[in-house]
């Protein structure tokens, strides 16, 4: 019998492999006097322990962890009251997230906004950059007030489920964006 492997664990394998790998190809690049800095030399050491757990744990992972728990709690809703018609639960979140957009719609297009720019725009605003933020929020309030009412949310236990669904089920790619971030910065730094 065949077991299918995923896209996540090949990469995530490809991924411990290169883990390893880098610090000795730095090191040997490094022997051979081309001009990069090796991860295995005594500032390569320092750089790891002083730089290491920063380059695991960026804006990209951060993103990634909110994308995915808002992908979860649209999964947990919507797989625990599929086969039934919540017509007034599917009204209220719609609603509600509406009156959420037209909030955040008016905080960041008002003149006197804190949200703009320092000249007085959207471009390099704190509104542009917590817009992720923002937009997650809306649906996971939105999906809360569905999951309520159609009453998949009943418990504390539910609703710390509904919360770490889409932790629990995408945890892998938490895992891989970790590495790629390490490894990304580990490269930056044997080139800088």
């Amino acid at each position: 019998m065949k077991t299918k492997v995923h896209l996540s664990t090949i990469l995530l394998i490809i991924l411990c492999f290169t883990a390893f790998l880098i610090p000795f190809l730095s090191w040997m690049l490094a022997a051979f006097d081309i001009p990069v800095n090796s991860l295995l030399s005594d500032e390569g050491w320092r750089w790891t322990f002083t730089h290491g757990m920063d380059a695991f744990w960026n804006y990209g992972l951060q993103f990634l962890i909110l994308l995915l728990t808002t992908i979860g709690v649209l999964e947990y809703v919507f797989t625990r009251s599929r086969g039934s018609s919540h017509r007034k639960a599917f009204y209220a979140s719609s609603f509600v997230a509406l009156f959420l957009l037209c909030l955040l719609l008016m905080a960041a297009l008002l003149p006197q906004s804190p949200l703009l720019s320092l000249t007085g725009g959207l471009r390099y605003s704190p509104f542009i950059y917590g817009l992720p933020l923002a937009l997650c929020v809306i649906v996971i309030i939105s999906s809360l007030i569905y999951g309520l009412m159609a009453r998949c949310i009943l418990t504390l236990r539910d609703f710390a489920d509904f919360v770490s669904y889409g932790l629990h089920r995408h945890a892998i790619w938490i895992v891989i964006a970790m590495m790629i971030s390490y490894q990304y910065q580990s490269i930056l730094y044997i080139l800088n």
